[in-house]
């Protein structure tokens, strides 16, 4: 079952998710069993995890699906539409980069910094089968 935000919803939604209150929500989707939101980022400048200096220079735009945290008992997927930016700086190494999202994205990652703070904890209280059954 696939619902566009209204104003409302989506207040109440960053209400529930907090951590995704940076973001444009745009739709919520329920395919049986979890969640699934839509979002996209926002267009302020970014700066470039190489030099620093803030480009407004949009490269592409590329969707990235992450697992968060569940609510309710049931798995969350946020599917976030994010930009890849060009550095403006001729001496900087880095060509190209992507925006990340504090509390939201980090680099290489495919899980929320909320998920993996909590299967870290499970992981260092259980260790082994025990944490891997439980998470």
């Amino acid at each position: 079952m696939l619902h566009q935000l209204t104003g409302g919803e989506a207040r109440v939604l960053a209400l529930i998710f907090p951590h995704l209150d940076g973001l444009d929500l745009e739709q919520v989707e329920d395919p049986g069993g979890s969640v699934r939101i839509m979002a996209r980022t926002r267009g302020e400048p970014v700066a470039c995890h190489g030099c620093g200096t803030a480009s407004t220079q949009v490269h592409d735009r590329y969707r990235r699906c992450l697992n968060d945290l569940p609510c309710g008992g049931r798995p969350v997927k946020v599917d976030l539409e994010v930009r890849r930016f060009r550095c403006g700086q001729g001496a900087c190494p880095v060509m190209t980069f992507t925006e990340q999202v504090p509390g939201v994205t980090q680099r290489h990652q495919r899980r929320t910094p909320g998920l993996r703070g909590l299967l870290e904890r499970v992981a260092l209280a259980l260790a082994g089968r025990a944490g891997a059954r439980l998470a």
